[in-house]
């Protein structure tokens, strides 16, 4: 009984095989390494050479610190004083926020009772005042009337969101560089 259930099974897996069209894998594309190769006209030394030199980036070029995270010094004019304020790029953040003591240099005021919620973040409800920004500059690159909120609670250091990053050409991140374009 048992010799007939395996041959049944040997005929069915030969069946399937025969059956089964010739393109059809059951590996995905992901699974096989894809053949790097050089364009025909490409000369293997020069490639080379320039994989070896370093590459100069243009825009604005921030490095990685030890708390792996990147940092930009930004000019802020907030209407009442200039003032230059070092942010943590957050690239999650949809906006602009502000310490108090940053809001505090700018010459921006707030009172408790302004306070709203103004986003939400991993310990909760996120309060503070929004604001808005004359501009903001890092290198050459500047955003006017840039949306803003000062946090006056919780926040150890500024952060430079979307509301300025979206005001970039392009923010790349290669290894421990990031670049605004």
């Amino acid at each position: 009984m048992q010799l007939r259930y395996i041959f049944a099974l040997c005929v069915g897996a030969v069946l399937a095989g025969w059956m089964m069209p010739s393109g059809l894998s059951f590996k995905s594309e992901a699974d096989t390494p894809t053949p790097l190769s050089l364009p025909e006209q490409a000369d293997p030394e020069t490639v080379r050479e320039l994989q070896e030199e370093p590459q100069e980036i243009e825009g604005i070029v921030l490095t990685r610190q030890t708390d792996g995270h990147f940092y930009a010094d930004a000019a802020v004019n907030a209407g009442i004083d200039e003032g230059e304020v070092r942010f943590l790029v957050d690239t999650g953040a949809s906006g602009i926020a502000l310490t108090g003591a940053d809001a505090d240099a700018l010459g921006l005021s707030w009172d408790e009772n302004e306070l709203q919620m103004v986003g939400r973040g991993v310990s909760g409800d996120v309060y503070g005042k929004p604001v808005i920004l004359k501009s903001v500059q890092v290198g050459d690159i500047t955003a006017e009337n840039v949306q803003a909120a000062i946090i006056p609670k919780g926040l150890d250091v500024s952060l430079l969101g979307q509301s300025f990053l979206s005001k970039v050409g392009s923010v790349n991140i290669q290894g421990d560089q990031m670049t605004f374009e």
